[in-house]
């Protein structure tokens, strides 16, 4: 089995769960973020029992992903990829607008590789449901409208393959919940925990993730 990582990349950062405890404000939310440091474990497993596992760690300047990959009949194979974070942005807008750019470059055999995923929607704050554990704007919902992810691979300076898509969704087909850890006017704790993916993934029959990150005013 080729494991498309790209493909994978974008399934895991469209639809994820974060989860802790803490409690914020719209003033709070509203920034220019930066994100300064981020842990992530992902596994995936599709309709075949094929399983793809993924950690990442994070810090301003340097990405570090390390895969394997199981097959169902027992093959292996992993990879470990060290990025060069160009940007790694989160803005909120007090008007309910976000948008989320990550930018990396990294090195392989036969050149560099460029990937650019941005995705951008509508937020607000999850209100209390009976019998929740998490209080009022303890969790934000983040819906995301548009992606638009780019990959260009260079070699001495000419191209040597380009791919580029964009997507649009409807409210609520795609959407990444947070629960807030910690918020202060100039910082921003989340916490990821995990077990679903969107339904668009069909290929994906399960998902577990848990993870962090931690954003500061740029």
């Amino acid at each position: 089995m080729k494991t498309n990582y790209h493909s994978i990349l974008v399934a895991f950062l469209l639809t994820v769960v974060l989860a802790s405890c803490g409690k914020s404000t719209k003033g709070k939310m509203a920034n220019d973020w930066k994100i300064v440091s981020m842990t992530t474990e992902t596994t995936f497993t599709n309709a075949d029992e094929d399983q793809f596992e993924s950690t990442v760690t994070a810090n301003e300047t340097r990405m570090t992903t390390k895969s394997v990959t199981t097959t169902a009949d027992g093959s292996v194979t992993s990879s470990t990829i060290e990025a060069t974070i160009n940007t790694n942005e989160f803005t909120i807008e007090k008007d309910g607008a976000w948008k989320w750019i990550q930018d990396l470059s990294y090195n392989t055999d036969s050149g560099v590789v460029r990937t650019i995923n941005e995705r951008s929607g509508v937020w607000s704050f999850i209100g209390k449901n009976k019998g929740d554990e998490f209080k009022k704007n303890e969790r934000v919902l983040f819906n995301v409208l548009k992606t638009d992810y780019s990959m260009t691979h260079k070699n001495q300076g000419s191209t040597v393959n380009e791919y580029h898509a964009n997507y649009e969704y409807l409210t609520g087909s795609v959407t990444l919940i947070y629960t807030i850890k910690e918020s202060k006017k100039d910082e921003l704790q989340l916490e990821m925990e995990s077990d679903r993916i969107s339904d668009q993934y069909s290929n994906v029959s399960k998902s577990v993730s848990k993870g962090s990150m931690t954003l500061k005013t740029k």
